[in-house]
C-alpha cells in the first residue's frame, strides 16, 4: 500500500463557518474530527482575496505579482513549465488529480452568457498540461454554465442542464433546483469517491477535491436548511457611521447612491443600486442560513472522501483542509469579498492531519503559527521527495510550526495590496484611492483606520517599506522568468459554442 495526499479546498468559506473554529450555528462533525486528529491553524492568510489569484499562487507556491495571475480577468496563463503541484509531485511518480473546481484561467465576463456555454475542450487541454493525471471538471458554480466541463456535460446528459443552469441568475440565496447528487458540491465529492475506488493503491497520489460551494448562488438542497441553527447564525458586526468618513475602500459598496454606476472598486454586495446596506436584518439571515446549509453539505461531502481514501490508503493518508479565502457574509454589513482586506476574507480555514505532520505540534491543539496557501506547495514538495523551487514564497507547515511561521504575510489583487504582520494590517487600494491600517490588537474589528493620523504613521511607513521592499525583490531579480504567456481564452471566437442553450429551449449546433 502506497501514500496519499488529500487537499481540500473550498470557495469562499469563512474560517468561522467552521464549527471548530468557533461556528455555531452548523455542526461540521468531519472537519472537525480533522481538527482534532491534526493541527488547526489559527493564522492562516490568503495571498489574495479574489478566486483566481489566490488560486494560481497556492498552485504554485508564489505570490500573484511573481507569476502575472493578479486578477479574475487578467489576460495570461501560468505557463505549464512552471514548477507547480501538479508537475512536481508527478516528477517524483505520483498520480495527480482534481475534482471539482480549477479556477486558473481567466475569464472573459462581459463575453459571456450565462446558460450559453463555449467550447472548454481548450481549457481543459491547458489544465490537464499543467500536470494532472485525471480531472473531473466543475468550473465554480457559475463557470461551468460558460464553459462545457464535465459537469455540464452531466447534466445535459441526465436532462437536467436548463433546470440546473439558470437557477442562480440572479439570485442570491435559494434551494437548488435538481436532484442533490447534482448540486456542484456533491458531484465533486462523488467524483473523488468514485477516483479513489479505481485507483490502484500501489500508486502514491495527490489528490485535490475542490469543492466550488459554499461560493454563490447560495444553494444548498433544503435538507441541508434543517441542519442550521437559526439563533446561532454570526452577528452582523459592523459600527454605526463606520464608512461616513471616506477614508475606506468600500464607502460606496455600502451605501451606493441609486443612480451612480456600481463604483469599480466594490465588494459583490455593493453591485446592487444602494449597495449592501440596502439589505435588511433578515435578507442578511436568510443569505447566513443559505451559506451555512452550503458548508454543511460539504463537510458531509469531505466525509464521503475521506473514508473511501482511508479505505483505499489506510494510515498512509495525509490531509489539507483549506480555502481560497473567505467571505464577508454581513460583517461590516458587506457581502462578498471583491477588493476586501477584512479579516473576514484575508483569514482562511486551515486543518493539517495525518502522519506527516505527528510530533510537529500536539495532537488536536490549535496553532497560532503564521502560515499562507502558500505554504502547501513547499509542504508537499518535502512530503514526495523533491527539492522546492528556488522561487517559491512559502515555507514548509512543519517549519512554520517550530518557529511561528511568516513574520510578514501578503495579499494582493490587482491594484490591491495588503500587508499584515499579525498585529498590524495594511491594505493600499489604487482602485478606490484609499489607505487604510488597523491594529489588530486594539482594534479587531477593523473599525478605526490609522493611516492618515499621527500615531499610525510609523508603522504605516514600517509596512510600506517593507512592500517595496518585496515587490522590488521581485521586479528587478534579473533571473526572474518572464511572466506568464498570453491568455487566448480570452478571445472567444476561437471557442466555438458547440451548443446554443436559452430558458426554454436546448438545440446542437449544426
Amino acid at each position: 500500500m502506497s501514500r496519499c495526499i488529500l487537499l481540500f479546498t473550498m470557495d469562499e468559506c469563512r474560517y468561522d463557518a467552521l464549527s471548530c473554529y468557533g461556528g455555531r450555528a452548523i455542526a461540521t462533525p468531519h472537519m472537525d474530527a480533522l481538527a482534532a486528529s491534526g493541527i488547526r491553524f489559527d493564522r492562516a492568510l490568503t495571498p489574495s482575496p479574489v478566486c483566481l489569484p489566490a488560486r494560481c499562487a497556492l498552485l504554485s507556491g508564489q505570490y500573484p505579482h511573481r507569476t502575472g495571475m493578479v486578477s479574475n480577468t487578467v489576460d495570461r496563463l501560468l505557463a505549464p513549465e512552471t514548477p507547480n503541484l501538479f508537475n512536481l509531485a508527478k516528477s517524483a511518480g505520483w498520480t495527480t488529480a482534481l475534482t471539482g473546481k480549477c479556477h486558473f484561467t481567466a475569464t472573459p465576463y462581459a463575453q459571456l452568457t450565462y446558460g450559453k456555454p463555449f467550447d472548454g475542450e481548450a481549457i481543459r487541454d491547458y489544465l490537464l498540461s499543467l500536470g494532472l493525471d485525471h480531472l473531473a471538471l466543475c468550473d465554480g458554480k457559475v463557470g461551468t454554465f460558460w464553459f462545457w466541463d464535465e459537469y455540464s456535460r452531466g447534466l445535459k446528459e441526465a436532462g437536467l442542464f436548463e433546470k440546473v443552469a439558470f437557477h442562480g441568475q440572479p439570485a442570491q440565496a435559494l434551494l437548488f433546483p435538481g436532484p442533490e447528487e447534482w448540486h456542484t458540491d456533491a458531484w465533486t465529492g462523488r467524483q473523488a469517491v468514485e477516483y479513489l475506488e479505481a485507483h490502484d493503491a500501489e500508486r502514491p497520489l495527490l489528490l485535490w477535491v475542490s469543492f466550488p460551494g459554499p461560493h454563490y448562488p447560495h444553494d444548498p438542497p433544503r435538507r441541508y436548511l434543517d441542519r442550521v441553527d437559526e439563533s446561532q447564525l454570526p452577528l452582523l458586526r459592523w459600527r454605526e457611521g463606520e464608512f461616513d468618513g471616506g477614508d475606506k475602500a468600500h464607502c460606496r459598496s455600502f451605501r451606493r447612491p441609486l443612480e451612480e454606476e456600481a463604483p469599480p472598486a466594490r465588494c459583490e454586495g455593493g453591485s446592487n443600486p444602494g449597495g449592501s446596506s440596502r439589505y435588511t436584518d433578515d435578507e442578511w439571515k436568510e443569505i447566513q442560513r443559505h451559506y451555512l446549509a452550503n458548508v454543511a453539505l460539504i463537510d458531509d461531502a469531505v466525509g464521503e472522501v475521506l473514508a473511501a481514501a482511508r479505505e483505499k490508503f489506510g494510515a498512509n493518508l495525509d490531509v489539507i483542509l483549506t480555502s481560497d479565502h473567505g467571505d464577508m457574509m454581513g460583517a461590516h454589513r458587506l457581502w462578498g469579498k471583491g477588493f476586501c482586506a477584512y479579516e473576514e476574507v484575508i483569514k482562511v480555514p486551515f486543518l493539517a492531519s495525518g502522519p506527516v505532520f505527528v510530533g510537529h505540534a500536539a495532537q488536536g491543539q490549535p496553532s497560532d503559527a503564521r502560515v499562507s496557501l502558500l505554504d502547501i506547495l513547499p509542504t508537499v514538495c518535502r512530503m514526495v521527495g523533491v527539492e522546492v523551487p528556488a522561487r517559491c514564497d512559502g515555507r514548509d507547515l512543519r517549519q512554520s510550526l517550530a518557529d511561528g511561521g511568516h513574520e510578514l504575510l501578503f495579499s494582493f489583487h490587482a491594484g490591491l495590496l495588503i500587508a499584515d504582520d499579525g498585529r498590524w494590517r495594511l491594505s493600499i487600494n489604487q482602485v478606490s484611492g484609499t489607505v487604510e491600517l488597523y491594529d489588530l490588537e486594539k482594534d479587531p474589528g477593523e473599525y478605526e483606520n490609522l493611516a492618515h493620523v499621527p500615531e499610525g504613521q510609523a508603522v504605516r511607513c514600517r509596512l510600506e517599506r517593507a512592500a517595496l521592499e518585496h515587490l522590488m525583490t521581485a521586479a528587478l531579480d534579473p533571473a526572474q522568468p518572464p511572466i506568464a504567456s498570453v491568455n487566448s481564452f480570452l478571445r472567444l471566437e476561437s471557442l466555438k459554442p458547440k451548443f446554443s442553450v436559452n430558458e426554454s429551449s436546448f438545440s446542437e449546433r449544426v
